[in-house]
């Protein structure tokens, strides 16, 4: 096999990050949700509906991530899923109503869906020898990402912004580590 060097550990820091950053910024949803439908007047129902359109999107965005991936190769398809991911989670903070927040919910799921083609090449890439281990830490990411989107909120949502809705801020917030996540993929996943 290939010998373990520092590409493979910077490739799993990588997909680790964008593993992270994604299962933030989805959890976010889930306070968010609550807040936004309080302000906007929504029942429970029509809160909760945010996070069942980012699974709808995951559901899209999985049925696109193979033939993406396939014709117009890994690195592309990666990069264009965590480009989507990163508009909407900053449209997400923007956002005016009901309708607008569950278009950008479901990009943000369609956008997540790229971390399985990050995992895919992960996995191909790293030599036997570390490959379990490797991708049963990558757990570790998401486990961590949703540790800190928990975290966020219990420090930004009972803040006093003058005015300014806090769960605003907590997405907007929120949304920061996608994009780096995404410049750090571009500028170091390999095709």
């Amino acid at each position: 096999g290939f010998p373990v060097c520092g590409f493979h550990y910077l490739l799993f820091a990588i997909a680790g990050l964008t593993l992270f950053c994604c299962t933030l910024t989805s959890t976010s949803l889930g306070f968010i949700s609550v807040c936004s439908g309080a302000e906007w007047g929504l029942n429970s129902s029509a809160s909760g509906s945010f996070v069942t359109m980012v699974y709808a999107g995951q559901l899209v965005g999985n049925i696109l991530t193979g033939p993406i991936a396939d014709n117009y190769g890994r690195r592309k398809a990666i990069l264009w899923f965590l480009y989507a991911f990163s508009i909407f989670a900053v449209l997400n903070g923007f956002t005016a109503n009901y309708e607008t927040m569950a278009l950008a919910s479901f990009g943000i799921g369609i956008g997540y869906s790229g971390v399985i083609v990050m995992v895919g090449l992960l996995s191909e890439l790293l030599p036997a020898e570390i490959r379990d281990d490797m991708l049963v830490l990558m757990n570790w990411f998401w486990a961590l990402g949703a540790t800190a989107a928990n975290l966020m909120a219990w420090f930004m949502l009972p803040l006093n912004l003058n005015g300014y809705p806090s769960w605003r801020f907590f997405s907007n917030m929120a949304s920061i580590p996608i994009i780096l996540s995404a410049i750090f993929a571009y500028l170091y996943t390999p095709e």
